[in-house]
């Protein structure tokens, strides 16, 4: 109050003079240059403030818009992640179909794996915190590398179910045109090898097994393969021979009746003639014969590991 009082005490006059008016005089205490600075300073503070508080917000809005374009660009990632990691998935989905194709290949249990897959949410706006960005930029890193990992390991066990899966196939090719087990229900009356001949009483060399059954009793192949011979045989009456493959043939002598044509592809079990008593022979029964590349071999063990090797597969 006392400052007010000094500044209306204390008078000015201010003398305006003019060519073509008279001389003006103006009177004026120091209380208005005050209160206009104070106004002007109140004004200029004023403007400052509100310039401050624009451009604030105008940097507040070009961060935030950095902020969700970089948010934007998160989501596009982890998008792009999750199609990578469900792509993945339908791989790792394959690979158990390879998987239990394999083992049914192998003849081996069912496996009861479980191929656990997870894959990165998207990120909400709501859910901002402080460091989202070294997080989410941490978390893509760690989902690419898992990822890595997870493709990698995939190649790696496919190819190797792809060598597997050839290596069981060609074994059970190999199986399905092996001779196994017996060609028709019957008993064994003239083995394979050595034998006094029942029409000539002479030793010789008998080159299959004689197998008795009633006639039209059925015969079936021992493997799978191919007719390459059906017609009359000498001694052997009417005869059908199938080549399996992998150097084995098979024969079958004395039939009554023949269900197959030359060049018909036949598979193991399946019925290709009937027993008779055809050519040379002494009563209704098989003439059974295995031959390896152009040498009969014994049919028995076949035969034998035929009944073992059946009963685990069945």
């Amino acid at each position: 109050m006392g400052l007010l009082r000094k500044l209306r005490a204390r008078s000015y006059s201010l003398l305006l003079f003019s060519r073509y008016e008279k001389k003006k005089e103006i009177s004026f205490t120091l209380l208005t240059p005050f209160v206009l600075f104070i106004i002007f300073f109140l004004l200029l503070a004023a403007n400052t403030l509100l310039i401050k508080d624009y451009l604030q917000k105008r940097a507040r809005a070009s961060q935030a818009d950095r902020f969700e374009e970089e948010l934007a660009q998160y989501q596009l990632e982890f998008r792009k992640l999750a199609a990578e990691l469900k792509e993945m998935e339908d791989r790792m989905v394959r690979l158990q179909i390879m998987d239990a194709r394999i083992r049914k290949l192998a003849h081996l249990d069912s496996g009861n794996k479980v191929l656990a897959l997870g894959g990165p949410e998207e990120f909400s706006l709501r859910k901002r915190m402080r460091g989202l960005r070294e997080n989410t930029q941490r978390l893509i890193m760690e989902v690419k590398r898992d990822l890595f990992r997870v493709r990698r390991v995939a190649a790696e066990q496919e190819e190797s179910f792809h060598v597997l899966e050839e290596f069981l196939r060609s074994r059970e090719a190999l199986l399905a045109h092996t001779p196994l087990g017996f060609p028709v229900r019957g008993w064994i009356t003239s083995p394979y090898g050595y034998r006094r001949s029942p029409f000539t009483g002479r030793r010789e060399f008998h080159e299959g097994i004689d197998i008795a059954a009633p006639v039209g009793a059925s015969i079936r192949a021992a493997a799978d393969g191919v007719v390459v011979f059906v017609g009359i045989n000498g001694g052997y009456g009417k005869m059908v021979v199938v080549d399996h493959g992998y150097g084995y043939s098979t024969a079958y002598g004395h039939c009554r009746k023949i269900l197959v044509r030359v060049g018909q592809k036949v598979k193991r079990g399946q019925v290709i003639a009937t027993v008779g008593n055809t050519g040379r022979s002494t009563a209704p029964h098989l003439h059974y014969e295995v031959r390896v590349g152009k040498v009969a071999v014994n049919p028995y063990y076949y035969m034998k590991l035929g009944r073992t090797f059946l009963a685990y597969r069945n």
